[in-house]
């Protein structure tokens, strides 16, 4: 089984690659770990959350759900839901490609929601869920 932390590096690394993406972002810095805890960064912004289901056989490969939280502090749900279609592009319906030490045998988008914001607060978010294989 693969380190979670790998893992995790793994996706943001997919995610910092694709151009269309950091685009939206205007920049790769704003896509980092759900469990990052700094205060000093510019909406719209990209949270990566994984939890690895290992293979019942121990071998290879383990499964992998990601959860990709979009968020964006515009007075309109647009910016946030092009970031989500951006993110799903990304993984929907991918097979055998490799990043940072990891191999996805596939991957593909689970849920895509539209973006919602939580009562009292101004950041839209869209939680893009997407389920993959690891090796």
């Amino acid at each position: 089984m693969k380190a979670l932390a790998d893992v995790q590096a793994s996706v943001i690394a997919v995610l910092k690659a694709d151009v269309p993406l950091v685009t939206l972002l205007g920049t790769s810095d704003q896509i980092k770990e759900v469990e990052w805890q700094g205060s000093d960064f510019v909406y719209p912004v990209v949270r990566v959350e994984t939890a690895i289901t290992p293979n019942e056989v121990y071998c290879n490969p383990d499964g992998l759900e990601i959860v990709i939280y979009c968020m964006s502090e515009k007075k309109s749900s647009r910016q946030c839901s092009l970031v989500a279609d951006a993110v799903a592009k990304v993984f929907h319906d991918k097979r055998g490609y490799s990043s940072a030490g990891i191999t996805f045998v596939f991957s593909r988008v689970t849920r895509l929601p539209y973006p919602k914001q939580q009562e009292g607060q101004s950041i839209w978010t869209s939680p893009v869920e997407v389920t993959a294989q690891v090796k």
